[in-house]
């Protein structure tokens, strides 16, 4: 679930959003986006982080904006430092 103090990976979010409620498959997106499976899949898996150039595919073919998609990303990855720090303090 995304809240503000527990944001979702952006390949999560991507999985959630659209493609769940569309029935779309990693297949069907990775020829949309004109990527591999494997590159969707480690995205929806949460195995990679967002890249700029995905962020602009998917706004592409989502309609929302680049800005917005690296914003998930962007805090995903600051939550995911501060969870790291903390344990490390």
């Amino acid at each position: 679930m995304f809240t503000l103090s527990n944001p979702m990976h952006p390949g999560e979010f991507l999985k959630d959003a659209y493609m769940d409620p569309s029935e779309m498959t990693v297949t069907e997106l990775a020829e949309k986006l004109g990527v591999s499976k494997a590159t969707v899949s480690r995205l929806v898996t949460g195995k990679s982080e967002l890249s700029y150039e995905m962020a602009i595919r998917l706004s592409k073919v989502f309609k929302r904006t680049a800005d917005g998609w690296m914003a998930l990303q962007t805090s995903y990855g600051f939550k995911q430092a501060e969870k790291k720090l903390e344990m490390s303090v």
